[in-house]
């Protein structure tokens, strides 16, 4: 068992051929755990990618903090203060939703550069400080950025399939006239 992380989007338009086809857009477990681990005082690898490559990513981070579909006595529960009515708690979830959601101009712009980068130095992997039980598999993980060769499996993704899977999402979207773009936890 694991979390899965999927891409959504505002408005919500994804439809069977999504699913139909989705080794085409899913993202890995490992992409899941890179994007979502961040420890105090540590420059996790995702941190240092972004350095190598001379990239902001803080939008990719952002996304990650997309409310989960609740019911409000749940919003409350997690997100409430004392003495707030449902109102005021569903105001901050709207208000949390909104600015999760990222642009879906501004975050493919950044999965390119990031992925370009990468692909222009492919040693990457060995130059990064890698947390100390993340460093035998980050670095299978992160090998072959530039083999763009579709796994019918999305658990065995590479970093670049991850990224090229995450391009797809992103124009399957916009096909779609979907505008924002959020990380979904399932």
């Amino acid at each position: 068992m694991g979390v899965d992380i999927h891409v959504g989007s505002e408005p919500d338009i994804f439809e069977n051929d999504y699913t139909q086809f989705q080794h085409r857009y899913r993202l890995s477990r490992q992409f899941c755990w890179l994007i979502t681990d961040f420890k105090d005082g540590q420059e996790n690898e995702l941190i240092q990618l972004a350095k190598i490559t001379n990239t902001d990513i803080s939008p990719l981070i952002k996304m990650c903090d997309y409310p989960p579909e609740l019911s409000p006595d749940r919003y409350r529960f997690l997100y409430g203060k004392p003495q707030e009515t449902e109102a005021q708690v569903m105001t901050r979830v709207q208000h949390k939703k909104q600015a999760s959601q990222q642009s879906i101009d501004t975050t493919e712009l950044l999965v390119h550069k990031l992925l370009l980068g990468l692909k222009n130095k492919p040693d990457f992997y060995e130059h990064i400080k890698y947390v100390n039980q993340n460093k035998f598999w980050l670095k299978v993980y992160f090998r072959g950025i530039e083999n763009d060769m579709l796994n019918q499996n999305f658990q065995d993704n590479n970093l670049g399939q991850d990224l090229r899977n995450f391009l797809n999402t992103m124009e399957y979207i916009r096909e779609k006239k979907g505008e924002f773009v959020y990380f979904k936890f399932l």
